[in-house]
């Protein structure tokens, strides 16, 4: 952001500190597993330095943005949080980019490329637009941008445009838009079960032994 070529060794060992001294507890399987980790970390770090990050021109990195309220019926939305990136395209377009990491996040193309696992990571990047719209004060044009990081050995990188990620949020006319169908959730106080979450298991969800909707 300032000029300045970053050193690729720095990135590295800051990913590798976050490795050895994580912010929430890690369960290893043992300690190939976690040597494995070490190498993928290493790996991936230096390619997305030396081969993806080069061919992007952000104007924003880590912006904290301020909360920003959305008015429903069912009353007030206050979203907050941290854009990952903004980048500018050649034509001066800007948009969100979102990185994300882990084994499922590139698929193969039909023709044998690799592009990044959207899944419904749409939602998030078009929050992270409605934001970064109000922290930049301008309109975000170019499609938002999921870049995956896959954490396997061949360890692979991909990016997938994702071109509109306000609609399905904001809603038009005859479809009402996400925030107002969470809008209502909040308001109601009911929530939808779901046992494909990460979380529904006995480890996470004190209410699991109880609960008739998962498997």
């Amino acid at each position: 952001m300032r000029g300045e070529e970053p050193s690729v060794e720095e990135a590295v060992a800051v990913a590798m500190a976050s490795l050895h001294n994580p912010e929430e507890e890690v369960a290893w399987d043992d300690v190939k597993d976690f040597k494995d980790a070490e190498a993928i970390v290493i790996k991936l770090t230096t390619k997305y330095c030396n081969e993806f990050a080069p061919t992007r021109h952000y104007v924003a990195i880590e912006t904290r943005c301020a909360a920003l309220d959305i008015r429903t019926d069912y009353g007030v939305v206050r979203t907050t949080g941290t854009i990952d990136r903004v980048r500018e395209l050649p034509d001066l377009r800007r948009g969100v980019t979102d990185l994300k990491s882990g084994k499922q996040a590139t698929e193969k193309n039909d023709d044998g490329t690799r592009r990044a696992a959207i899944g419904a990571h749409h939602l998030q990047v078009g929050i992270y637009t409605l934001m970064a719209e109000v922290a930049l004060n301008e309109q975000l044009e170019a499609p938002a941008e999921i870049v995956g990081l896959s954490t396997t050995k061949e360890a692979p990188i991909a990016a997938a445009d994702i071109p509109d990620v306000k609609t399905a949020l904001l809603g038009k006319e005859g479809y009402v838009g996400m925030i107002e169908m969470a809008a209502k959730t909040l308001k109601d106080g009911l929530f939808r079960p779901n046992p494909g979450a990460f979380t529904c298991t006995k480890t996470w969800c004190a209410g699991y032994p109880r609960c008739p909707y998962h498997a």
